[in-house]
């Protein structure tokens, strides 16, 4: 991500999606990454551990996730191209 960041590549999108098994993991990882990199919560650093909460922004580009989540994404993705009319309720 520092990369891009320095060479200001905007054509390609980088986004990171961690999956970790546990809720703690997942905030304290992603509490600790924010930290240490400067950013805000929520904005380029963000987390989802049930389907209620999600902290994140249009603009994140590394994702923290439990493995239900990512699960449920998955089957979301699956269900989705077999029916194109469902809509994904965890997508950005």
């Amino acid at each position: 991500m520092d990369e891009m960041e320095i060479r200001g590549s905007s054509s390609k999108a980088c986004n990171i999606l961690a999956v970790l098994p546990r809720r703690f993991a997942v905030t304290s990882l992603s509490s600790y990454i924010y930290q240490k990199r400067g950013y805000f919560l929520g904005k380029k650093i963000g987390y989802q551990v049930g389907i209620q909460t999600a902290v994140r922004s249009r603009g994140t580009k590394i994702m923290f996730v439990t493995i239900g989540v990512f699960l449920q994404r998955a089957c979301n993705v699956l269900s989705k191209s077999e029916d194109p009319s469902k809509e994904d309720p965890l997508a950005g």
